[in-house]
């Protein structure tokens, strides 16, 4: 992955670790696999939350709440088209995270009431101080800590 790449998930995943320690939510990166029994497949995102104290297997989650994804010129049309189908499927999963590492914008699918989903985007021309609120763990993060430390088309921070 580039360096863009792994900064923004590193990014994310210190930022929702140190919000939720203490807390039932664990945060998990890279090499911890999602099950996704309908789609009879498994998946490895950038980053997943599971607060299900029963989900504790050492190897895999299913019952994820949150999936954030860091979207790669190789991978983004599967981040965006299977593994969205396959997780909307996952019954605990309230929130999947596309993290653009292009330009500065995050887009947020949320599962609604009644089941349906729908979707929330903030980009760089809501502000560096814009926050999306992750509310199936109760954290906002600001673009700004999403993107510190990389340059896109501009000095880093």
């Amino acid at each position: 992955v580039s360096r863009a790449h792994n900064l923004a998930t590193m990014n994310i995943a210190a930022t929702l670790r140190e919000r939720l320690r203490g807390g039932p939510c664990k945060v998990f990166v890279a090499d911890i696999r999602v099950r996704v029994q309908r789609a009879q497949a498994y998946y490895y995102p950038d980053i997943v939350v599971t607060c299900d104290p029963a989900d504790t297997d050492d190897y895999q989650v299913t019952r994820p709440v949150l999936i954030v994804e860091v979207l790669s010129p190789a991978t983004e049309a599967i981040d965006r088209r299977e593994k969205l189908l396959a997780y909307q499927t996952l019954e605990s999963l309230k929130e999947y995270v596309l993290v653009s590492q292009e330009r500065r914008r995050v887009e947020v699918v949320r599962r609604g009431e009644g089941g349906s989903w729908w979707q929330d985007i903030i980009d760089e021309t809501d502000g560096e101080a814009a926050g999306i609120r992750l509310e199936s763990v109760g954290v906002t993060l600001a673009l700004a800590q999403i993107y510190e430390g990389i340059a896109l088309g501009r000095q880093p921070n």
